[in-house]
């Protein structure tokens, strides 16, 4: 049943994905002041430019991890393919 448990995944813009090179499925590392959390990007048209979003409670990956009690800013950065 380990297939059920949610897996995190951050929500962009297409604005943002084109910007940083991002596509649907791509894994990336979100960052925030030392913290970071590994992801998978879903471009979506109802995000707005220059926000993401990302699920909290998480069990692995949480989002509260990059929080400070409020909107942060973050670093979206494409994961490099294993072995490469």
């Amino acid at each position: 049943m380990k297939f059920l448990t949610p897996q995190q995944r951050v929500e962009i813009s297409p604005a943002d994905a084109e910007r940083l090179g991002l596509q649907s499925g791509d894994a990336v590392r979100v960052s925030q002041n030392g913290s970071s959390v590994d992801a998978k990007v879903q471009v979506k048209e109802r995000v707005p430019a220059g926000v993401a979003f990302m699920a909290e409670g998480v069990l692995d990956g949480n989002a509260n991890a990059l929080l400070n009690g409020g909107p942060v800013q973050v670093t979206i950065e494409k994961r490099g393919e294993v072995g490469a």
